[in-house]
């Protein structure tokens, strides 16, 4: 088989499965939003954030992934500044990445809360 059959697979196996992650961040999102406001509205917001966080992390650590060749070619230094690049943008990914496990643990404490009651303010409801 040839590089280019291999190089091509390769960029279609990794579209794909960019596409499906990026499918698997909304369904989430829409899950968190939906199902969990509704059934726990004291306890959601955490796991929004972390659901929104998520999302905007995966979408511009991709679209770098897939500019840093294009950028680092411009820069002159060749490999040097690809792998510098990229040694930078895997830091700050793991950074990215401890920070939305930690606003997830946080949303999973919440969530595992008994419900707050609802506190009524004033005279008790007629009966």
């Amino acid at each position: 088989m040839s590089d280019g059959f291999w190089r091509s697979l390769s960029s279609f196996i990794y579209g794909g499965s960019s596409f499906v992650s990026f499918a698997c961040e909304i369904a989430i999102l829409v899950v968190i939003t939906t199902i969990v406001r509704r059934h726990r509205p004291d306890a959601y917001q955490g796991l929004q954030l972390w659901a929104i966080g998520s999302l905007v992390v995966f979408v511009v650590m991709n679209l770098a992934r897939v500019m840093m060749p294009f950028l680092t070619r411009s820069s002159g230094d060749g490999m040097e500044s690809f792998f510098r690049a990229s040694t930078l943008l895997t830091i700050l990914g793991t950074g990215l990445h401890v920070v939305l496990v930690v606003i997830f643990i946080r949303g999973l404490a919440a969530l595992a809360q008994p419900p707050k009651p609802i506190v009524v303010e004033g005279l008790p409801p007629y009966r």
